[in-house]
């Protein structure tokens, strides 16, 4: 959903801001900045905890940084050639070779890497696909009277994959199961992502973008109105929850149950909303480089 959600937002945005008068050029190079800014912060803010513990991570930012300034060098590519060619990437990675590569870029490319001094959860490959069907699905929606209509499609395409290549069992799948009624069937791979997991996801997304259609036709509910502080400053809150959240492990060093991480879940977005509110107030009344960008 993060990657997918990154591709979407570029589409309806660089669309917004050209109806607004921005040149072509300049939501491109737009973009292009905002890719690198989201390295840079990966590398030097979000990095900084990693590095005091002995390595570097290629995390979610840095992946999804490099995607966007894929995504910007790319967006004029016809969908008929984007679609295939993410397709073809999510279904056919797992027959690459990298092996011939020095590690530090098997990790970033492909494989994930969880020891040593260069590590990786979020290799560029396959998670730029999924970035760039994102970045299909939003620009195809700004075309659409009803892409509700084509959500619910894509929801049932997904979830019928999902059961044929779970069922199947054999390739794309990272984990076996005894019996569909076993809770194994329901053991998928996020690192990387194998095709149970993405098809999953993708039901999951387009079933929710239809929901969120749904409840905001009419403009954001009150109920859901305190979320919009977030989505303001969705990089800020992303940033910033990290160190709130890494600050109270600290202190309280313990482990908790599903239920007390879901009260804990609440409690830092009510400790967020002050911040963030805060923040946004600043990026209106003080407009400046940092505050586009973050």
């Amino acid at each position: 959903g993060f990657f997918f959600m990154a591709g979407f937002m570029v589409a309806l945005t660089s669309m917004a801001r050209e109806h607004r008068g921005v040149t072509h050029a300049e939501v491109t190079r737009r973009l292009l900045i905002r890719g690198f800014v989201l390295i840079i912060v990966d590398a030097l803010i979000m990095g900084l905890p990693r590095a005091l513990m002995g390595f570097y991570s290629f995390m979610v930012l840095t992946c999804i940084g490099v995607g966007i300034i894929a995504t910007a060098l790319l967006r004029d590519v016809s969908s008929r050639v984007l679609i295939p060619v993410a397709l073809a990437i999510l279904l056919l990675h797992p027959l690459l070779d990298v092996s011939w590569l020095p590690m530090p870029l098997q990790a970033m490319l492909y494989e994930p890497v969880r020891t040593g001094a260069f590590r990786s959860l979020y290799p560029i490959i396959p998670w730029i696909a999924i970035l760039l069907l994102g970045f299909v699905v939003g620009r195809d929606c700004l075309q659409r009277e009803r892409p509700a209509k084509l959500w619910a499609a894509l929801a049932a395409l997904s979830f019928a994959f999902f059961i044929a290549v779970r069922l199947y069992g054999g390739y794309g799948n990272a984990y076996s199961y005894s019996s569909v009624a076993s809770v194994q069937f329901w053991e998928f791979s996020k690192y990387p992502p194998d095709l149970p997991f993405v098809a999953w996801s993708f039901g999951c997304i387009f079933l929710t973008l239809i929901v969120l259609a749904a409840v905001t036709r009419n403009g954001t509910p009150k109920l859901l109105r305190p979320f919009e502080v977030f989505g303001r400053v969705p990089f800020f809150f992303y940033i910033v929850h990290f160190y709130v959240l890494g600050i109270a492990a600290a202190i309280l060093r313990t482990r908790f149950g599903l239920a007390e991480t879901y009260l804990i879940w609440l409690l830092l977005l009510l400790i967020m909303i002050g911040p963030c509110a805060w923040y946004y107030r600043k990026k209106r009344e003080r407009p400046n480089w940092i505050t586009r960008y973050i």
